[in-house]
């Protein structure tokens, strides 16, 4: 298997500099960590090539609301609604890698000397956005398959974008590629990608996962939704009936994963827009019952400094959106609740808020998280190129921008004692599988903690 890594470099935005209300901080969340690791915003060139994110802001100590409640009667959001849709009856295993990877055509391929066993499933339950299915596949160490070994499911970046309806039919803001079910190459590429490189393993997360035998689970990232879709509609969508499904789909690829293979600990790792969705698939999977080891959370993260960041000039924000499409900051925030959560009510936006701080970091039984970001990344205005947010100090931008997580780690609780917060100095954008470093050790040192628990 192989990949074609493209890293496009990050472009400053024109943001205007403005004190946005709090009201949209919750969405700047959002659209902040819907950049993915290869899908940086570009401010240039046709709407497909624009990307909508955002963020939120609250108390670390703010509680749920408990009568905010949906106007269907759910609970205060459909994260803690244990029957959230979640299909696996739609589940068939396909045979699709290219004959030049897979010569034999048994499911078997050496990279750097080893042999992998892979799986591919399609979830004929799930509709991509515009053309496909939702799919999955595993991925392990051959000589492992006979082990009793962990599950690591791995969902990746690449922003988010919404349909809009103009004179001449519905424009994508946003790479509408990102709404098709992915071929395996595809699929298979962003394991490659974390874990390989020319001569072998990467000294990855995902590479020592590999080596050590851990099955691998990628999840499709084909409805663009920061892996947040419940079935809800697909606004302006021109494919007639579509609902966007992301969060849906990767809680039946991790349930039916975990039906076969019940032995070891479920861990999940998401990066950029995947971090978004890790915590998401944690809180989801927490409401069924489902017990998560550890979510390792790269550069996609809960902050309420979200507002100084965009307002210092920062990235993101898509001034293709506004300069082609006439939309402004708070249109855009509109559009991408509405495709990401389905409902952009204020009682609803405040229960999703308050939701996310009752199980963040370090509360009663929350999954312990490891949250790392670089310390370079643009989207916390790291690099030396941005000015010094007001209460930052020496230590920089995005160790000021992460400080917001300090509360939740000196709460007292298990899940506070088991969680990190780690800022690497001299890394960008998406760091744990695209840059080496001793901050791997700390991740390693994390999933062993754990463990031995």
């Amino acid at each position: 298997m192989s990949a074609v890594l493209r890293i496009a470099e990050p472009l400053a935005m024109a943001l205007r500099r403005s004190r946005w209300a709090t009201s949209l901080s919750l969405a700047l969340w959002l659209f902040t960590s819907g950049c993915g690791e290869d899908d940086l915003p570009v401010d240039a060139g046709a709407p497909d090539d624009a990307e909508a994110t955002g963020d939120a802001e609250a108390s670390p100590d703010a509680q749920l609301t408990p009568d905010a409640a949906r106007p269907d009667g759910r609970p205060a959001t459909i994260l803690a609604d244990p029957s959230l849709p979640a299909d696996t009856a739609g589940i068939v295993r396909v045979d699709e890698l290219e004959p030049t990877r897979d010569p034999d055509g048994d499911g078997q391929v050496r990279v750097a000397g080893v042999d992998f066993t892979y799986e591919v499933f399609r979830n004929e339950s799930y509709r991509c956005g515009r053309t496909g299915n939702h799919k999955f596949m595993t991925i392990q160490r051959t000589d492992a398959l006979d082990r009793a070994t962990d599950t690591w499911v791995y969902l990746r970046g690449g922003g988010t974008g919404y349909y809009v309806p103009t004179g001449d039919g519905p424009v994508y803001v946003g790479r509408e590629a990102l709404n098709d079910e992915p071929d395996v190459e595809e699929l298979a590429g962003r394991v490659v990608m974390m874990g390989f490189d020319g001569s072998g393993l990467r000294d990855t997360a995902i590479g020592r996962r590999l080596a050590e035998g851990t099955r691998v689970v990628a999840v499709a990232y084909c409805d663009h939704d920061l892996y947040g879709g419940t079935g809800h509609p697909y606004s302006d969508n021109p494919v007639e009936g579509a609902t966007v499904d992301g969060l849906s789909a990767a809680i039946a690829a991790t349930s039916y994963v975990r039906a076969a293979h019940p032995e070891g600990r479920l861990w999940l790792h998401g990066s950029s827009a995947g971090s978004v969705g890790a915590y998401h698939l944690s809180r989801a999977l927490a409401a069924r019952g489902v017990e998560v080891a550890g979510a390792l959370l790269d550069a996609g993260t809960f902050t309420s400094l979200r507002d100084a960041v965009m307002g210092n000039g920062c990235p993101p924000y898509s001034s293709v959106a506004e300069s082609e499409l006439g939309l402004n900051l708070q249109d855009q925030v509109e559009h991408i609740l509405r495709k990401v959560l389905g409902d952009v009510s204020p009682e609803y936006l405040a229960a999703y808020e308050a939701e996310l701080l009752e199980h963040h970091l370090g509360t009663e039984g929350a999954a312990p998280y490891f949250i790392v970001q670089g310390a370079d990344d643009p989207y916390c205005c790291g690099g030396g190129e941005f000015d010094l947010l007001p209460g930052a100090s020496a230590e920089g931008n995005c160790r000021f921008v992460n400080s917001v997580f300090d509360p939740g780690l000196a709460r007292g609780t298990e899940s506070a004692a088991s969680s990190r917060v780690v800022v690497v100095p001299g890394a960008g954008h998406v760091v744990s599988g695209l840059e080496e470093g001793t901050f791997q050790d700390e991740i390693e040192a994390w999933i062993a903690s754990i463990r031995t628990e």
